[in-house]
């Protein structure tokens, strides 16, 4: 009975690696890397340059974004005990904008 099964799993395995192999050769020939509109090879390229400064800007915004998210518990439950925690976390967000003004990222560079 085991060997049975065995057996049925070895040749099922043989049978996908040759359907794989087969389904390679077969469709190896196509170029998908191209881009194609309407039956008509484009001349120009496909890829927009994007500036690297509207993915540092977007990325500082996430950031101070979800800062700011975590700000919103400190506004809730407001315990004199957590007082000096918000502190603390706002004294460390002004700190991280203070780097990245100095480091020049949110100046719009061409």
């Amino acid at each position: 009975m085991f060997s049975d099964w065995v057996v049925f799993y070895v040749l099922l395995y043989i049978m996908f690696v040759f359907f794989k192999f087969l389904s390679y050769a077969m469709f190896k020939k196509k170029n998908n890397d191209n881009p194609f509109e309407s039956g008509i090879t484009s001349n120009k390229s496909s890829r927009k340059p994007y500036s690297l400064s509207f993915f540092m800007i977007t990325l500082i915004f996430l950031l101070f974004d979800i800062e700011i998210i975590l700000l919103m518990p400190f506004v809730i439950f407001a315990v004199p005990s957590m007082m000096m925690n918000m502190c603390l976390f706002i004294y460390l967000l002004f700190l991280g904008l203070i780097l990245e003004w100095n480091m020049q990222s949110l100046e719009w560079k061409n």
